[in-house]
């Protein structure tokens, strides 16, 4: 006769790194494997302890039609296989731009990474036709130095990926994309003559995000979308602090979206502001 399972549980989580955590194996459960009985151990373990992990986190409901979206999931994967956490923050920016390639005017970026926004963005503008341009802006070289307000979440350097990589990403669309490589805002006034109908802002900091709003708000058209990847998350309070203030005292409502970005779109006006 077999051994009874019993169901035995855990305590004594503890985080480590990240989102590995550790706890204790209990007595009762004897001794496990060895390097001369490797599979001696019978435990087996039922990861149902998200509640432990993240007490604060829901999670929402399944079944989400997105999840089947095999084109758009195909577009994610060819940046990244290993994790979907930002599944919904990117399916989310490519059910808004839609709204904003209705009205006239180019788009934007700022913080590039590896292009797996860039590429969503060029992608709908191929898609669009009528010949818009997709204006990168990004250092390349990660992260500027965080400021008081920004937290201990980041440093300086974080996030630098190489100017070759994101143009080898985005190669199929190098007919639409113009690259704009240095620190915000040096780089602005290469389109100081510009209207746009979209920005996508993920700065991650306080005053990068300051910059671009400053920038490109008054060069934005009617009904035109912002879109800071940032807004809503709690490593980047600067970022939210930066846009709160610079709207406090503008008719645009900002939108906090559950994914963590956050949106605005331009109310109408005859020329820039």
């Amino acid at each position: 006769m077999g051994a009874t399972a019993r169901l035995v549980p855990l305590e004594g989580l503890a985080p480590e790194s990240g989102l590995c955590w550790t706890c204790p194996v209990p007595a009762v459960c004897g001794p496990g494997d060895s390097v001369a009985e490797p599979q001696r151990s019978t435990l087996r373990l039922f990861e149902d302890r998200f509640g432990a992990f993240v007490p604060d986190v829901r999670l929402g409901e399944f079944g989400r039609s997105f999840f089947r979206d095999t084109g758009f999931v195909a577009d994610y994967e060819r940046f990244d296989r290993q994790n979907y956490r930002s599944l919904d923050r990117k399916f989310a920016l490519s059910e808004l731009l839609p709204l904003a390639l209705r009205r006239p005017g180019e788009l934007a970026e700022c913080g590039v990474f590896r292009g797996a926004s860039a590429f969503l963005v060029a992608k709908a503008i191929r898609r669009a036709g009528g010949g818009r341009r997709l204006h990168l802006f990004d250092s390349f070289a990660g992260l500027s130095a965080p400021e008081e307000s920004d937290g201990n979440n980041w440093e300086a350097g974080n996030l630098a990926c190489n100017r070759a990589e994101v143009a080898a990403n985005l190669a199929a669309f190098d007919d639409l994309v113009i690259f704009h490589e240095g620190w915000i805002p040096d780089r602005f006034g290469d389109v100081a003559d510009t209207r746009f109908c979209f920005v996508h802002i993920d700065v991650d900091l306080a005053q990068p995000t300051r910059d671009a709003f400053d920038f490109f708000y008054p060069r934005m058209v009617s009904g035109g979308l912002i879109v800071c990847d940032d807004y809503g998350f709690e490593t980047c309070p600067g970022a939210r602090r930066a846009i709160d203030e610079f709207f406090a005292d503008r008719p645009e409502p900002i939108v906090h979206l559950p994914t963590g970005q956050g949106f605005v779109m331009i109310e109408a006006r005859d020329t820039a502001i």
